[in-house]
């Protein structure tokens, strides 16, 4: 049997027109079995059955162009320009008319008509992952996801971009989109691992979802229904694919490539401004609402997380040095003057994706670092240390120092007079 990533391979190669025998030859699969999936796909209405052929000149920037496309640049002159640089001969028009093709052709996907079904209020809601290329973070190049969870009824639109889409982050995004627009009844997902395991088939022909046992004990902490797509059905989710298309032609088309360098911070309150000022107030094309407006009538059918946040990872104990210092796998932190010498709680967390070290005073969260994975660092706050720097430049202050702190020996002049 074909791996997931071998079957988009091959709808890959052949919408762009790939013979087959060389499909064969790359995958190291037998030309039967690519044949078989091609006449698969094309009944399901996965390819076209016309194939597209491709420039020979174009075919070598194709990863390029996607890379472009992927990134929100749409402009084809800009395009062009990128790509003469990197030793492209073909024509503009041809860069254009493939290019301008991309959306008809290659995976395009043919889907019987189908009636778009309205839930009422705190129902239900959507979530999808966005990529958005690459960005550098801390000297290191890391790529760059968006988080995008859509309430259903009122179009109400949470975003976050993160640089990882492990489980813990999908949690920890799920929050903060909890935390701002509300936990509906259900939520839908399409088949990422992180959620759905896979489908195991049942005596009867029907298939058993298999859902992921960390991702379920969290649903149940925050009381929702994860329920998961079809397979290869993704419009079955279409008002959060609406959502991530719209994020990716307007605030990261407009914003997010246009300066060299961000820090994920800085993306996420570009973002939440965007959230707030456009997305969540403009009127909606399907709606005719705004979806701010329409979410304060679903809000009292929403519940919200209360108490302590869902956190998977364990509280360690440490104590603090008296230079306020505490150690986490051979790296030295920092914490607050105030809180040397003591017993101190730590815990590893996610932050915006990266890997956050997390340092508790009993409840009361008192420092926080991102985690260095260099042994024998020292990751110091100044904040932390400045305290501890005036008491010593006071301490200097009132002890005398150089000669005026020697005792001089003395005796009375007496005392040679009896010695004479």
């Amino acid at each position: 049997m074909l791996r997931p990533e071998e079957r988009e391979q091959i709808i890959r190669d052949l919408a762009r027109g790939t013979p087959l025998a060389q499909i064969s030859r790359k995958l190291g699969r037998s030309l039967g079995t690519i044949y078989k999936y091609k006449i698969l796909h094309e009944r399901k209405g996965v390819l076209v059955s016309s194939e597209r052929k491709v420039s020979q000149k174009i075919v070598p920037f194709e990863e390029a162009i996607s890379l472009h496309i992927k990134r929100g640049e749409t402009n084809v002159a800009r395009i062009f320009q990128h790509l003469r640089k990197d030793g492209y001969r073909g024509s503009y028009p041809l860069l254009n008319t493939y290019i301008r093709g991309t959306a008809q052709h290659g995976l395009k996907k043919s889907y019987p008509r189908s009636i778009r079904i309205e839930t009422e209020p705190g129902e239900q809601a959507q979530v999808d992952w966005g990529s958005f290329g690459t960005l550098r973070i801390n000297g290191r190049k890391e790529k760059l996801y968006a988080f995008v969870y859509v309430l259903s009824y009122s179009r109400a639109i949470y975003v976050e971009f993160v640089v990882r889409q492990n489980q813990r982050i999908l949690q920890n995004c799920h929050i903060h989109a909890f935390t701002e627009l509300g936990i509906p009844k259900t939520i839908l997902y399409d088949n990422m691992k992180t959620v759905v395991l896979g489908r195991k088939k049942l005596s009867n022909g029907d298939k058993q979802i298999l859902w992921n046992p960390t991702f379920q004990d969290f649903a149940r902490f925050y009381g929702f229904k994860p329920m998961a797509c079809p397979p290869y059905w993704p419009r079955a989710k279409g008002k959060v694919e609406a959502g991530v298309k719209y994020l990716r032609n307007n605030h990261a088309a407009k914003n997010l490539f246009k300066k060299d360098f961000f820090s994920l911070e800085q993306l996420n309150k570009e973002a939440k401004i965007w959230l707030d000022g456009e997305a969540n107030q403009r009127k909606h094309g399907t709606t005719k609402e705004q979806p701010r407006r329409l979410w304060k009538k679903e809000k009292p059918f929403l519940t919200f997380p209360i108490g302590e946040a869902y956190n998977p990872s364990p509280l360690l104990h440490r104590h603090s040095t008296k230079d306020g210092l505490i150690q986490y796998k051979s790296v030295f932190y920092s914490v607050p003057m105030d809180y040397a010498q003591k017993k101190l709680f730590m815990r590893e967390s996610i932050h915006h994706g990266l890997p956050t070290l997390e340092i508790y005073d009993r409840h009361q969260l008192i420092a926080h670092h991102e985690v260095s994975f260099k042994r024998g660092e020292w990751v110091v706050d100044t904040a932390h240390m400045a305290k501890r720097k005036s008491e010593l430049v006071k301490e200097m202050k009132q002890k005398p120092t150089g000669l005026a702190s020697l005792v001089v020996m003395s005796r009375d002049l007496d005392y040679y007079n009896r010695t004479v």
